[in-house]
């Protein structure tokens, strides 16, 4: 009696068009990608932290992963940032670089590119930003964070190319919205911000990933996720656990996201 009840239903969901999805169809990730952040890079120094990581991350085969600023700890920069993009280009999948406060614009810009960028990963845009800016005094208090006009001028004419319903992944060094901000008079780590939340606020915006903090702070407002990520670095211990990496696994509407530590040899 149950299969017959099962067959009519299914002819009735079929007739009104809706297709009934496949056993774990509806919980499976569009794609997984690897969230990297403040590694800290010197050249001729130990990286065995991030060599560990990238080993680690490699097996896990992701669509791409980022690095979310913070990328050389600022010595050395031209051959650090050299030193780090070839530790990176041992991955098979994408890396996409951001800009944070240690790392120097010249070196970075001639090594991984423009700091304000966007890439495409099927149903999602991905827009990258740069929020370092050290042009004004109040940016001290949260060590370069802070959204530039240049930033935001790009922002806005980048948006215009977007349609308003395509989900979007957001990138950038310091915060906007995190547990423990550096500056008490600010929800994240960067100022300058609200005009940059006026111009997302007729889009789709999923997540917004950042790093900086050297800790792990998720904060949902207004229906996005701010997700912080500590460091993978061998110079600079993260505030709240080990130095790792994130997992984020991306669905039609949300994403989920593990922070692995990474493990070293004894």
């Amino acid at each position: 009696m149950k299969r017959v009840v099962g067959a009519l239903m299914g002819a009735v969901l079929l007739l009104c068009g809706v297709v009934p999805a496949r056993a774990g169809e509806a919980d499976a990730p569009l794609f997984t990608f690897v969230q990297v952040s403040d590694t800290h890079v010197v050249a001729e120094k130990s990286a065995e932290a991030v060599r560990q990581g990238i080993r680690e991350i490699a097996r896990l085969d992701p669509a791409f992963v980022v690095i979310t600023g913070d990328i050389i700890n600022g010595e050395a920069p031209e051959a650090s940032t050299r030193f780090a993009k070839e530790l990176f280009a041992t991955l098979r999948c994408p890396v996409h670089a951001v800009y944070g406060n240690h790392d120097h614009r010249e070196w970075h810009q001639k090594v991984w590119g423009e700091t304000n960028y966007a890439f495409d990963q099927a149903p999602y845009h991905c827009i990258v930003l740069d929020n370092i800016d050290v042009s004004v005094p109040e940016a001290q208090e949260t060590y370069g964070g802070r959204f530039s006009e240049r930033t935001i001028a790009w922002l806005e004419a980048h948006l215009r190319t977007v349609p308003r319903d395509t989900p979007l992944l957001l990138f950038c060094h310091a915060s906007v919205f995190q547990e423990h901000p550096y500056a008490k008079a600010l929800p994240g780590d960067a100022y300058n911000y609200e005009p940059v939340l006026k111009l997302l606020r007729e889009h789709k915006v999923v997540a917004w990933f950042s790093g900086h903090a050297h800790r792990t702070s998720i904060v949902r407002k207004d229906g996005i996720d701010y997700i912080t990520t500590g460091g993978l670095s061998d110079l600079r211990q993260n505030a709240d656990g080990p130095v790792g990496y994130r997992v984020v696994r991306v669905y039609r509407d949300r994403v989920e996201s593990t922070f692995q530590a990474v493990k070293l040899p004894e």
